[in-house]
């Protein structure tokens, strides 16, 4: 990642501050990025008419990248996964780790 690679250099050129100021926009953007990816992939089980259960049987899986998961949910054939369980649900979006 580019960000890495500046703000290691930054720090090595003794910019503590820019450093910081750099990592600080990276981790808000990935917490946003994060954040807005939950909410759409709720919105689309949502209209899909899955349950409650099976957006949190998602969302508290180790490893799971919501990214990832909307991108796999977003390709998913609708009539598969329509009414699915929490169980079929996540055989449906295997863990893509980013």
């Amino acid at each position: 990642m580019t960000s890495d690679r500046l703000f290691k250099r930054l720090k090595k050129e003794g910019k503590n501050r820019e450093a910081k100021a750099l990592e600080e926009a990276r981790d808000r953007f990935e917490g946003e990025r994060t954040t807005a990816a939950w909410k759409r992939i709720k919105s689309l089980l949502e209209d899909r008419q899955i349950s409650e259960k099976a957006y949190r049987s998602l969302k508290q899986e180790e490893g799971r990248d919501p990214v990832a998961t909307l991108r796999a949910l977003e390709k998913a054939d609708p009539a598969t996964i329509q009414g699915a369980s929490p169980e079929r649900l996540r055989a449906a979006l295997p863990i893509v780790k980013s």
